[in-house]
């Protein structure tokens, strides 16, 4: 029986997290966000919903097929970065209060447990009202989803636990060895798929890669919760819910018995995820990064004040992104090789191309934070700096502006050589220099104006989702405004020239680049009215 102190503990971070969104709302700008991101949660729900209602039904065993691929998935990222020691995260409060307090190990391992399950339930109802095209019933998809999150979690705690039983260097290496071991299972059993070509042109691929006999071992555990997901009668869903609970009691079996050092593990992992919080306001890197020890760059020339500048975040980059270098790249060649191979069999590589480079430019402008948005807490010192203003929103938006340019330029050589186009690479990254300047000149401007820090999201916060919403709206429309005038004025330049095209090339990125440079002055602008002690986020 968990202490009725837990459970009160277990209310009040409930209540907290409700005191902390009306708060936010009953500011002007807080209602705004949040009325943004209830509207956002619903235009992304909505889809579903109707087409459910309509009756217009996906491809349900598809689906089935697809769910254990995205849960292997989900493990395996978990494993193999630090998003998984979130599951055995204690923040420095529960760490001084509850470790030392008259609690037993099995009681403060059941207090994480259910406040585990408790999380996961918000996070189910999305997900579940999202998958309702695929399912027959939208309580078989919420309780599979749930399960599915719970034995996501038990898994890697069970993993966590067990490996830092162990030293962390040969944990490390263990954990590294199995998700490289089924990373290489699944490269295997795709490769042998993408090899049968005309099998794969009239079967889908999804299913032939779960027919393969090296991975259906691997997928065995994950088969239940896709039953529970699209369950079309009541006695299947008891059935297969009752087996993925025995599945997941099992597991949460696993964990008490290797529960000894539980509360040892549980300091070590929670000391380095609050560093590593704590490194994600100063450098919006820290959950996902390793430091790479004093590394830096050569020191660049004064420029007016933005060499420092550049020189900082360049070695900021190096020390702390070499994870979202890796990610970068991983999206680029992971999705882009398969996309235009596909692309290439049936003669739409170009429009392809434009639409992952157009996805990949928005991804990335909110994924590298190498600007202001890493220097939230240094505000006080750059305000203090002998740099004009311009010259330091020049050097913030310099690093995330060239590394988002190169990855796109690596899209492009990807999508040159399905097309045997070499052209398209200085292209890319002429068209792309410019509009990357502008969707982070927009995001650092808006940013400055609503600034928050990176890691204060919880649960249920709207004004989170708002945020992203309304940035999402300025920058498509500001980027969308910007080249269309730009293409309009190129296409009459080009007429004008007798069908001229690399005129009426040369003006559009002209006009491109000419609003990208005006969005610095804005973000100079948001610079200067900044006031530290109103704006800066609590």
């Amino acid at each position: 029986m968990l202490d009725p102190a837990l459970l009160f503990l277990i209310r009040l971070r409930w209540r907290a997290m409700l005191r902390k969104t009306v708060r936010g709302v009953k500011s002007k700008r807080g209602g705004a966000m949040f009325v943004l991101g209830l509207l956002l949660i619903v235009l992304w729900m909505a889809p579903a919903i109707i087409m459910a209602a309509r009756g217009d039904k996906g491809d349900v065993d598809q689906f089935r097929s697809f769910v254990p691929l995205g849960m292997l998935a989900m493990c395996m990222l978990s494993l193999m970065t630090s998003a998984g020691e979130r599951a055995i995260y204690f923040s420095p409060g529960e760490v001084e209060f509850l470790f030392p307090g008259p609690f037993g190990r099995r009681e403060i391992l059941a207090y994480k447990l259910l406040g585990t399950i408790l999380n996961v339930t918000i996070g189910a109802l999305f997900f579940s009202i999202i998958a309702l095209r695929y399912t027959e019933m939208w309580i078989a998809a919420y309780i599979g989803v749930v399960l599915s999150l719970v034995f996501i979690q038990y898994l890697t705690m069970a993993a966590l636990i067990i490996g830092e039983s162990f030293s962390e260097r040969a944990y490390t290496k263990w954990r590294k060895v199995v998700v490289y071991a089924i990373g290489a299972v699944v490269a295997v059993a795709a490769g042998r798929i993408m090899a049968a070509r005309g099998e794969a042109r009239t079967g889908n691929f999804v299913e032939l890669l779960r027919e393969s006999p090296w991975l259906s071992y691997v997928l065995l555990p994950f088969e239940p919760f896709a039953r529970v997901i699209t369950s079309a009668t009541a006695i299947e869903l008891a059935q297969w819910t009752t087996i993925c609970i025995a599945v997941n009691a099992a597991l949460f079996a696993l964990i008490v018995l290797f529960d000894a050092e539980y509360r040892e593990t549980a300091i070590r992992v929670s000391q380095r995820v609050y560093g590593r919080m704590q490194r994600a306001q100063r450098t919006g890197m820290g959950q996902v990064s390793v430091s790479s020890g004093g590394r830096s760059v050569p020191h660049l020339p004064w420029l007016g004040g933005a060499g420092p500048i550049v020189w900082r975040q360049s070695t900021n980059l190096l020390r702390n992104g070499r994870s979202i270098l890796f990610m970068m790249i991983l999206l680029s060649v992971a999705i882009g090789v398969p996309a235009m191979r596909g692309a290439e069999e049936h003669k739409n590589t170009l429009t392809l191309s434009i639409t992952l480079f157009a996805w990949l430019t928005f991804l990335l402008s909110m994924m590298v934070r190498f600007d202001f948005r890493t220097d939230i807490e240094q505000m006080d010192w750059l305000k203090g700096l002998p740099i004009p203003p311009m010259a330091l929103a020049s050097g913030q938006l310099a690093v995330p502006v060239i590394l988002c340019t190169i990855m796109q330029t690596l899209l492009a050589a990807i999508a040159a050589y399905f097309m045997r186009n070499p052209i398209l690479v200085p292209i890319a990254f002429a068209f792309g220099l410019p509009t990357n300047l502008m969707l982070f000149g927009i995001e650092n401007t808006l940013f400055l104006m609503m600034p928050t820090r990176t890691s204060t999201f919880s649960p249920g916060d709207f004004q989170i989702f708002g945020r992203q919403l309304l940035f999402m709206i300025v920058k498509g429309f500001v980027v969308s405004l910007a080249w269309g005038l730009a293409i309009l004025i190129g296409a009459a330049v080009s007429y004008t020239a007798d069908g001229n095209r690399i005129a009426g090339a040369a003006i559009a990125w002209v006009v491109l680049m000419g609003m990208a440079l005006s969005t610095v002055p804005c973000v100079a602008w948001a610079f200067r009215r900044h006031d530290i002690s109103i704006d800066s986020p609590a």
